[in-house]
């Protein structure tokens, strides 16, 4: 089942505190994901060191957008109250877009009133980096990088772009 690699979860976090006690003991933890945080979340609380929240995207409205989950479950619900928890008690949050960080201000405004939040974006600031000059005779590459069988991936329109680039 899908949900089955979460119920390793308290083991990983044990794996995890064992490893911290073992050695030099980490300053900060970045969790990359929901599932990662539930691990930072645990040693926060049982540490205190100090976590970032990478969440990237809004993962449990990817699993709604996949068929995947249903709004109002109760699964979808622990989803939001765990995403409630690390943005509450994240030392900072990394987001992909403007548009996530102002639509979690809005769904959660007193757990991010003072929190610190980087925006990432996925895609080159043409203010910066200016693209190569081409010759007329150059190969077009086009690259596509994603998880394509996630469920989520728009293979319909990826299919509909190439086919526009084709005609």
């Amino acid at each position: 089942r899908p949900w089955a690699p979460a119920l390793a979860i308290p083991q990983l976090a044990l794996v995890a505190l064992w490893q911290w006690r073992r050695r030099s003991r980490p300053q900060l933890v970045h969790a990359r994901s929901y599932v990662p945080a539930a691990i930072a979340l645990l040693l926060h609380r049982l540490t205190g060191v100090p976590f970032i929240f990478d969440m990237r995207a809004l993962w449990p409205e990817e699993l709604i957008t996949a068929g995947h989950l249903q709004r109002g479950s109760k699964l979808h619900r622990s989803l939001l109250w765990l995403e409630r928890r690390y943005l509450q008690e994240s030392s900072a949050v990394v987001s992909l877009t403007q548009a996530a960080v102002a639509y979690l201000q809005q769904q959660y405004p007193i757990e991010l009133a003072h929190q610190q939040i980087a925006v990432i974006p996925t895609c080159a600031d043409l203010q910066r980096f200016q693209p190569a000059e081409q010759s007329p005779a150059a190969t077009l590459v086009i690259g596509c990088i994603g998880t394509v069988l996630s469920g989520w991936f728009l293979i319909d329109w990826l299919r509909a772009f190439f086919e526009a680039i084709a005609r």
